[in-house]
């Protein structure tokens, strides 16, 4: 497999991002771990989404008459190129189109089934 069709040309990681993107997966890394139970998965998803603040992936900035600027751009991006990654492997596995993909993902997301 080439490198390209995993990892296609396009805008680089910041760091907040890289880091974003290992937040989600610990979140996702628990999310149905039969050894945790579901009550204290979702407070350690929590806990573990905080950390996005933390890492500086989303950022808030205080404007004028106590509006609140929020910038989720590293988290965004973070998020995208993981999923990017991830559609072209599942592509690649399934020896279909990325876009075919893109529909099925669609299609779930639509009505999620376990």
């Amino acid at each position: 497999m080439d490198d390209q069709h995993i990892a296609p040309s396009g805008p680089t990681l910041t760091e907040p991002g890289r880091l974003a993107s290992h937040v989600l997966l610990d979140v996702i890394s628990i999310w149905n771990d039969p050894t945790v139970v579901p009550d204290q998965s979702v407070q350690i998803g929590n806990t573990a989404l905080e950390r996005l603040g933390d890492v500086g992936a989303v950022r808030s900035t205080h404007i004028s008459d106590g509006q609140v600027e929020v910038d989720a751009s590293d988290l965004i991006g973070g998020a995208l190129m993981a999923l990017n990654w991830l559609v072209a492997e599942v592509a690649d596995v399934q020896h279909c189109t990325r876009e075919e993909i893109v529909i099925r993902l669609r299609d779930y997301l639509d009505n999620p089934t376990p």
